[in-house]
């Protein structure tokens, strides 16, 4: 499980807290505090155990709010769409609706030890941990490179990608525009979510690329003006 996670700007905004707020009445700004922190401590498919006692102890260990508002909290939250809350197995679960299109580094989760909910969630793609994120740029792709899509161990570090260092100031801008806007500020997270954003753009980067850009945009930002 990663040590954090992204919350989009998006989510002060979002319409799903118009519908919650007169439905939730007094619950609703506990409701709106309380989703970023199931963010925090889903794994990394977004679920996590959704009985109230273990979301207290796990979520808000030291709110004084009984159990019955944290179960009134995720049934406002399931009502308007932020989560699912659902049973499996004779057990309460939360799956984190829209959950993988705002984390990075999600191409390293494995498998999740919570069973997903009916529906989309059935079909979430589970990635083996050898792989990287360059592997995953696209089957067309790597044939066109004649790159051979084997697994690599994590310690062998990541595999080169031809015209990588082509991309460098394209990978540069995306930092500046696209990644350091998020308010990021560990380096390795930043690297974690440029290199997300590469692949989904199909640009061709490796690890030191993405590296010197990340070292780079950091230390213009610095230099800029407050």
């Amino acid at each position: 499980m990663a040590r954090g996670r992204m919350i989009s700007k998006s989510l002060s905004t979002s319409e799903r807290w118009a519908r919650l707020f007169p439905a939730a009445g007094d619950m609703a700004e506990f409701c709106q505090s309380f989703y970023p922190l199931l963010i925090a401590h889903a794994d990394d498919f977004g679920r996590l155990q959704g009985d109230e006692h273990t979301v207290k102890m796990l979520v808000i260990p030291a709110s004084p709010r009984p159990l019955e508002q944290v179960s009134k909290a995720l049934q406002h939250l399931h009502d308007c769409n932020l989560i699912v809350w659902y049973d499996h197995a004779s057990r309460k679960l939360i799956q984190i609706v829209d959950f993988d299109e705002h984390q990075p580094g999600l191409s390293k989760r494995t498998k999740s030890k919570f069973a997903a909910p009916p529906g989309k969630f059935l079909n979430a793609p589970e990635v083996p941990s050898q792989l990287n994120l360059t592997e995953l740029n696209g089957t067309e792709e790597k044939k066109n490179q004649n790159v051979q899509a084997a697994a690599v161990p994590r310690s062998s570090g990541p595999r080169p990608v031809e015209n990588a260092e082509k991309n460098y100031r394209q990978i540069l801008a995306i930092v500046h525009k696209e990644i350091l806007p998020t308010g990021v500020t560990d380096e390795g997270d930043l690297i974690e979510a440029t290199k997300s954003r590469c692949a989904k753009l199909r640009i061709a980067y490796d690890s030191s690329v993405v590296r010197k850009a990340v070292e780079s945009a950091l230390h213009t930002s610095k230099q800029r003006p407050a």
